[in-house]
């Protein structure tokens, strides 16, 4: 089966870049309306994506997010029945971020394509089909649930020979193997039956789970431990320290068909280039071919392309601009399931 996916469906559209400083005082305040009548809207998300900050607005429409680290963020506001609205936030010192939010009400759009309905017994179908795709097939999918998949509806382009879904709530999933509950706004999700290719993107939000004791503690950090070695995080933080070979990758470069049928020249580390900015906390990776990476003494490889010939990277493993980055192999079959929020901190153990 073949898997080829827009790095945005783990990233989610634009990543957070943090610098992780525990003192840091950045705070962000402000209020959330109706467009068009001004109205406070109560209990509107707002959160970093892929973080674990947020919070929802008072009945006044008011909301403060507190102790944030230095960073680059998307903020995500959210409200049922009205559009979704992103704002990029960027701050390096201590400071006060005043946000008003004025978002739109939905406005409904007849189909145009040739759409089948879903009925019950073809729901539980795509339902299946899905999950499968979404979640994964990880060691830690098994311990990934949707809670309300009732939310989400499937509709099947005949024409094209593929599999839409979409929802107008939120959908949760509990990953009790990472210990995380997931708040994901599902923007977009397809899956072409011909190809075998499943696309999305999401803007997600991030909880611990419950409280759990020692053991179950332990044994969450030690998974996501696992979760991040080898991931494409793991992979971009030692491009920009020039880690590449002492945290254990090796990789090819060569043309992507030529790299998925298991050929390539090898290159040496030495070899990428990056150009980095002025105050080193972000860096452009230019390459023109593909890159098959492969970690440590694992089977696992993945094929690294992108589009354009270079992309934005930052110090602590995040691609600033992941739409201009597709994923083939190990890293592209990562799913929902392997998911860690941006301002996860990876420990030695």
């Amino acid at each position: 089966m073949k898997y080829l996916i827009t790095f945005i469906i783990f990233l989610a559209l634009t990543p957070a870049f943090i610098l992780p400083q525990s003192n840091s005082k950045i705070t962000i305040k402000g209020n959330v309306t109706d467009e068009k009548t001004s109205e406070p809207l109560d209990n509107a998300s707002v959160f970093l994506e892929n973080t674990t900050m947020g919070t929802r607005t008072q009945i006044t429409g008011e909301f403060i997010i507190r102790n944030i680290p230095f960073g680059s963020y998307n903020l995500v506001i959210s409200y049922v029945g009205y559009e979704t609205q992103t704002k990029q936030l960027s701050f390096y010192k201590d400071s006060l971020i005043t946000v008003d939010a004025k978002l739109k009400p939905v406005q409904l759009k007849l189909k145009e394509v040739n759409i089948i309905s879903t009925q019950p017994t073809q729901w539980k179908k795509y339902l299946e089909i899905f999950t499968k795709e979404f979640i994964g097939s990880s060691d830690n999918a098994f311990y990934t649930k949707i809670i309300n998949p009732e939310v989400i509806e499937f509709k099947m382009d005949e024409d094209k020979n593929i599999l839409h879904a979409s929802s107008d709530s939120v959908i949760i999933v509990e990953n009790k193997a990472l210990g995380y509950r997931l708040y994901i706004w599902l923007a977009s999700a397809e899956y072409s039956k011909k190809d075998e290719i499943f696309t999305f993107s999401t803007h997600t939000k991030f909880e611990e789970l419950g409280f759990p004791d020692k053991s179950e503690l332990k044994e969450r950090e030690e998974n996501r431990r696992d979760c991040y070695l080898g991931s494409v995080r793991h992979f971009i933080k030692a491009l920009f320290q020039k880690r590449l070979d002492k945290e254990g990758f090796s990789f090819f470069s060569g043309s992507f068909d030529n790299l998925k049928s298991g050929f390539g020249s090898y290159s040496a580390s030495d070899q990428f280039e990056l150009t980095y900015n002025n105050d080193s906390t972000t860096a452009n990776f230019y390459f023109d071919k593909s890159i098959s990476v492969s970690f440590s003494n694992t089977r696992h490889k993945s094929i690294l392309t992108f589009p354009e010939y270079y992309i934005v990277i930052d110090k602590f493993g995040n691609i600033l601009r992941p739409s201009n980055v597709f994923l083939y192999g190990y890293w592209g079959n990562k799913r929902v399931a392997d998911m860690l929020p941006h301002d996860y901190i990876y420990k030695e153990k």
